[in-house]
């Protein structure tokens, strides 16, 4: 059985065209979507234009409303939302209705006919009680503290280590760590406030390496696979990072499209000719962005505190990206063919949008001034002992790829 969100559309809109769940602008819209993504594991827009619109359907900004559809119209509506419903569910399935009664109030009968379960948490309450209620629901006031926490932190290491270092111009004579947590910013992308200064950037991916049992992979060996070879290649295979930016560059058309791309875990010498240009232009893209990182001396395990830190701070930063987007246009990174990526604003897509732990904050912070002090690295783990053990939501659509030990999970 799988739980479905339907969030009701807003009359407030990006402009231009956009993927559905970044069309609606609105407070209600937001955190209804934090709610559904933290709820579900699937999510849908409750159109008043289109009817029911997937993620990754894009669409122009348009002006209409339930509230004055005639009753003919408004049951065709209904009819059309529940065939498509039907296609994307079955009946074992709950939903969640995040909307007005305008939006469901001929979709029940026929739903509870079909054997739908269904929940409406914000009842009949008026826009107010349901910006409350949802703000308690997704813990808001504790995120938007937390993500004020983050950036500090962040603010600390950026001036400590000179604004980090443009990842062409990073080679493995430098005195990195053996191991830790990277974190990658991009010139084009500034924080949209001043009050992290000098850190004026805001963070686009958290990664780490190492994190299969008796991997033997270091911090560098996953930046250079990042960064490719010095005469501008490298490869996809090796890198999710890689994959993401090489479909993200097709769709913005500095690339023709590559038919190979991202096609099975490894390729021949002459598929391998075909992709070369794509893979110099994405490890030119690559090569301007610059890294901060920590040096974390754990072992190689699912539950290191490296694990730890990757995966809290990437789900702090995506929901709070929901709440409050950051990205600055034109982002690479919109135009992902992953809408998770676009609507996160990282190049991640493992560990997006769940929830975190605050002790993470702590531990970040132990680590960065372990790393920036001069000090021997800690020995021991200071993470929660029991984190890796609570529930944490699992994609079962993964595309898998050869990460020659890379430590990196493979993600979708």
């Amino acid at each position: 059985m799988a739980t479905i969100a339907l969030i009701a559309c807003s009359k407030t809109k990006a402009r231009g065209r956009h993927r559905a769940l970044e069309m609606y602008t609105s407070p209600l819209f937001r955190k209804s979507l934090l709610y559904a993504v933290s709820n579900s594991d699937k999510q849908f827009v409750l159109s008043a234009k289109h009817g029911l619109l997937a993620p990754t359907d894009w669409i122009e900004p348009y002006e209409l409303t339930l509230k004055r559809m005639p009753e003919r119209q408004k049951s065709a509506w209904a009819k059309k939302v529940l065939g498509d419903l039907k296609k994307v569910s079955t009946t074992r399935d709950k939903i969640i209705f995040l909307a007005g009664e305008d939006y469901y109030e001929d979709l029940l009968q026929p739903l509870r006919g079909l054997g739908y379960q269904m929940d409406f948490p914000l009842g009949g309450k008026s826009l107010g009680a349901r910006l409350q209620i949802l703000a308690r629901l997704n813990d808001e006031a504790r995120l938007k503290k937390d993500i004020h926490i983050f950036y500090s932190l962040m603010r600390a290491l950026y001036r400590r280590q000179n604004g980090g270092r443009r990842l062409v111009d990073c080679t493995g004579r430098m005195d990195w760590p053996s191991r830790g947590v990277y974190f990658f910013i991009e010139d084009s992308q500034p924080l949209q406030t001043n009050r992290y200064k000098p850190l004026t950037l805001r963070i686009t991916r958290v990664g780490t390496h190492a994190v299969s049992n008796g991997s033997k992979t270091t911090l560098w060996d996953r930046l250079h696979t990042h960064k490719g070879v010095g005469s501008g290649g490298g490869s996809h295979r090796s890198s999710i990072f890689r994959l993401h930016l090489g479909f993200a560059l097709i769709a913005s058309g500095k690339h023709e499209k590559v038919e190979s791309w991202g096609v099975g875990q490894s390729a021949e010498a002459n598929l391998r000719k075909l992709e070369a240009p794509l893979e110099e232009k994405v490890s030119k893209e690559l090569g301007e962005m610059r890294v901060l990182w920590i040096a974390i001396n754990d072992e190689s395990r699912a539950s290191s505190d490296r694990s730890y830190i990757e995966r809290n701070v990437i789900g702090l930063l995506s929901r709070s990206a929901i709440l409050w987007p950051n990205k600055t246009e034109p982002w690479l990174g919109s135009l992902s063919k992953n809408w998770q990526i676009s609507l996160s604003g990282l190049w991640n897509l493992n560990h997006l949008f769940d929830d975190y732990n605050r002790d993470t904050l702590h531990t970040l912070q132990k680590y960065i001034s372990t790393t920036t002090s001069g000090f021997p690295p800690l020995s021991t783990s200071i993470a929660p002992s029991d984190w890796y053990n609570q529930k944490k939501k699992t994609d079962s659509n993964q595309l898998m790829f050869d990460l020659h030990d890379s430590g990196e999970s493979p993600e979708k």
